[in-house]
């Protein structure tokens, strides 16, 4: 199990300590789990002493502090964590899946969205709820390698839609509707502008976005 966490308030970043003694509990005799951790923060010094001073924690996991290789680490694991109550999209949970690896989280932000697919239901967690996220955890942890396998490539292919030249191309022809109804009703482009609230900078068409979105200057 890997948890990758910008260890803060925001993150909810304690409350793996309790999830994580919840997940070996349930483990014990059964199944032989081992905890990495990978980030620091404002919460760094208590996260590690808590983690440190547990028996069981620091027999089974080890704190690896800030990592500069954590798709590498991603893919040393069978799962990984997410347990903040606040996410606007949930950059690591998306990383998680586009490396094959199934992230359990709490159902929070933009989360849910993220993790779109049928596969992904059992890891979406009711916020705050800690004895159910070991569970999914463990469920994870406990499927059979064949299951582990099959979802490896289904997570990698579901990830592509997240990719950013996709979200250029979608949000292009996005815009180029969006212009082509503005021509269908006669009104210049300035007109849309204000009569639908259109970005002002859309005025040079929708060229001029996706270059400006690509960082290009449309000069070579």
């Amino acid at each position: 199990l890997l948890f990758v966490c910008r260890l803060a308030v925001d993150k909810n970043a304690l409350a793996f300590l309790e999830i994580a003694r919840k997940l070996l509990a349930k483990a014990e005799g059964a199944q032989p789990v081992y905890v990495l951790v990978a980030g620091t923060g404002r919460q760094a010094p208590e996260f590690e002493r808590a983690f440190r001073e547990d028996p069981l924690l620091s027999k089974h996991g080890r704190y690896l502090g800030f990592r500069s290789d954590v798709p590498a680490l991603l893919k040393l694991c069978t799962v990984s964590a997410s347990t903040s109550l606040q996410e606007g999209f949930g950059l690591r949970v998306l990383e998680s899946l586009a490396v094959g690896r199934p992230c359990v989280s709490y159902a929070v932000g933009g989360i849910p969205e993220v993790m779109d697919l049928p596969e992904a239901r059992p890891w979406l967690v009711e916020p705050g709820n800690a004895d159910a996220f070991a569970q999914a955890l463990l469920d994870v942890l406990q499927a059979p390698q064949s299951e582990l396998d099959a979802l490896d490539g289904t997570l990698r292919r579901y990830s592509q839609r997240f990719d950013l030249d996709r979200q250029i191309d979608e949000m292009h022809a996005f815009y180029e509707e969006i212009f082509a109804k503005v021509a269908g009703t006669g009104l210049s482009e300035g007109a849309a502008v204000l009569a639908g609230g259109l970005d002002p900078r859309f005025r040079g068409g929708i060229g001029a976005l996706s270059m400006e979105m690509s960082g290009t200057s449309g000069t070579t």
